[in-house]
């Protein structure tokens, strides 16, 4: 490659590549190595290939374009900025078809600038670019940094200003207050078999206030089933009312309670209850904040259901 043919064309000469594997293959093969190790998060390994690839194919703009991309996502802004200027410089304005390939390089070295916190050059570079969402967001960030440099000064004044005036806690997102969706008691129950007497025949109402994660009503009614199970029971109907200030808290309940009412039918099935991925579904939404996909399908058909009885357009299960 000429070196006076690249500095007349703007084009930064990079610096010697040491390749054993590389010397003869044509820019091309160089480019794809290039971009296999790039795919696979390779990118320090990834630079060589498309240094050799500029070198050999010294009219292609493709491997400073590939570089600068490499280079950008490596954190090294300013020589992303040089690989793209020499890009832009392969990138003749009087060619209709080079348009997007410009659009391109001057929209990662308007980011560049960000980065490096060179507002009025990222300013310069987006007043370059066609506009869209993505143009106006990077303006708006650049001259909220522009307005904030001038605010606070040089470093000193700015990390004065941090310690002396931004809020020592970051305002919630929510809307509401926030609360703790999984609790940290021992699961208690409310039923004991001393509650029962001779003289009192069924046990009839349980009042769970500030329900919560609802682990003291679960627990309540595993040790009723444990006790229905008697042939001696005199268990004949439980009622059980739940209260808490947090509608979502009710409302998760409630779908927990209809996968426990369909895994219940199921019971004597085991196979037939694995099967139908209840347990699972069950796991996930009571413990968990993320949740497969194909059990997210499952659980949203709960809460469509859960929300035609709520609005008396099917019955609660008996």
């Amino acid at each position: 490659m000429s070196t006076s043919t690249n500095n007349s064309a703007g084009i930064v000469p990079l610096a010697p590549v040491a390749m054993s594997d590389a010397e003869d293959l044509s820019a091309d093969t160089l480019r794809s190595k290039g971009n296999d190790l790039y795919r696979t998060g390779r990118l320090s390994e990834a630079i060589p290939y498309y240094q050799r690839a500029a070198e050999v194919g010294c009219t292609d703009s493709r491997p400073y374009s590939n570089l600068a991309a490499a280079q950008f996502e490596l954190g090294d802004y300013k020589a992303s900025l040089v690989s793209s200027a020499s890009a832009l410089a392969l990138l003749p304005t009087a060619h209709p078809g080079n348009e997007v390939k410009r659009q391109k390089q001057m929209l990662r070295r308007a980011k560049c600038h960000l980065h490096l916190k060179n507002h009025e050059a990222a300013l310069e570079s987006i007043a370059l670019l066609s506009p869209c969402a993505e143009t106006v967001d990077l303006e708006g960030v650049a001259r909220s940094y522009q307005h904030a440099q001038k605010q606070t000064g040089d470093g000193i004044a700015a990390w004065e200003k941090i310690c002396l005036d931004v809020p020592r806690y970051k305002p919630t997102l929510l809307n509401e207050a926030e609360y703790f969706p999984i609790g940290h008691e021992e699961p208690t129950s409310l039923y004991d078999a001393s509650m029962l007497s001779e003289e009192r025949e069924s046990l009839s109402f349980f009042f769970f206030g500030g329900i919560g994660d609802a682990r003291h009503l679960y627990q309540t009614l595993v040790e009723l089933g444990e006790e229905t199970r008697s042939s001696k029971s005199r268990i004949k109907e439980v009622h059980c009312t739940i209260v808490d200030i947090k509608a979502s808290s009710i409302a998760r309940n409630v779908v927990i309670m209809l996968l426990l009412d369909e895994a219940t039918s199921l019971v004597d099935d085991r196979e037939l209850l694995k099967m139908s991925a209840l347990l699972p579904c069950l796991f996930y939404t009571y413990l968990c904040e993320l949740i497969p996909t194909h059990l997210y399908g499952m659980l949203q058909q709960r809460i469509k259901r859960a929300i035609k009885i709520l609005r008396g357009r099917a019955a609660f299960p008996s």
